[in-house]
């Protein structure tokens, strides 16, 4: 992951781990692909992912309980 993509994250989720690691579970299930050879997932890629799928994926998540 380049520093873009982690200031990115902690700006969108405002450092809230839960959120963090929701993000963290879409880069696992949804970006892996995306990782090239340098084994680096690209800024390019999260923000195209964040642009078109993120709020989707978001809302398609089923509640949670505490």
């Amino acid at each position: 992951m380049t520093l873009p993509l982690i200031k990115d994250i902690y700006k969108q989720t405002s450092g809230h781990a839960g959120l963090v690691c929701l993000f963290g579970h879409f880069i696992q299930n949804k970006l892996l692909e995306k990782i090239g050879k340098d084994n680096v997932l690209t800024f390019s890629s999260w923000f195209n992912f964040s642009i078109n799928s993120l709020q989707k994926d978001i809302l398609d998540m089923p509640p949670s309980e505490k």
